[in-house]
């Protein structure tokens, strides 16, 4: 409990990062789950079990106008896939968990993975402070957005285009990144084919599924030539 005490302050400024996002995605979730009518125990229990951002944007639609069940369920899986692939590789860390092992895979977001990798000299469970540190800072930016929402006199115009945003600059990143362009501009030319392709309920399932199959391929594939 000591040594917690001592080095919580650097875990938290190692967070810092990330409050900073969450504060605006969370916050931005928040005004548009209170505008579409969602009351503020929903938006808590979503943030909560939910836990990942860009799912939590996407299901906003299927709350005013549900999908099948399966449907949703396998966008979800197809969206958050990413997340086998850290657990994978981060197997070993997990390992020296105990206990505390469900709780780091549940809290393993994209954000959490990236300090993973930046700072491989803290222990596991320092990690397990910092995941848990993110896993709040979401939840309280959706409850505080709802209650800003609820209280103050604000446009919601436009808001709805954070998660697209958010996107499009990722994919921009990627692109101007050599090692990356390669793997962007798949993804962006299979995207696009499949909505022209079919039908746009399952163009977003297709599109998912073979850009698995394509990822899984490369990696295997280099990892031969290595």
């Amino acid at each position: 409990m000591n040594n917690l005490t001592r080095t919580f302050p650097s875990l938290f400024i190692i967070s810092l990062p990330t409050l900073l996002g969450y504060l605006f995605f969370g916050i931005s979730y928040g005004f548009i789950m209170q505008s579409i009518g969602m009351n503020l125990l929903t938006t808590l229990l979503f943030s909560a079990f939910v836990y990942g951002g860009s799912i939590q944007y996407m299901a906003i639609p299927w709350l005013v106008t549900p999908l099948p069940l399966f449907t949703m369920f396998f966008i979800s899986i197809l969206v958050n896939i990413r997340h086998v692939f850290y657990s994978m590789s981060l197997h070993s860390r997990f390992k020296e968990l105990s206990w505390f092992k469900p709780w780091a895979i549940f809290t393993l977001s994209d954000e959490t993975f990236t300090i993973w990798g930046l700072y491989p000299h803290l222990s596991s469970k320092s990690m397990v402070v910092v995941s848990t540190l993110h896993y709040f800072y979401w939840m309280g930016a959706g409850v505080l957005g709802h209650i800003l929402a609820s209280n103050v006199s604000f446009t919601l115009q436009g808001l709805d285009f954070v998660l697209t945003a958010l996107f499009f600059s990722a994919l921009l990143n990627r692109i101007s990144d050599r090692k990356e362009q390669k793997y962007a501009l798949q993804g962006l030319v299979i995207s696009l084919l499949c909505f022209i392709v079919f039908p746009r309920l399952v163009a977003l399932g297709v599109s998912l599924i073979v850009l698995v199959i394509l990822a899984l391929f490369q990696t295997n594939k280099e990892g031969t030539h290595e």
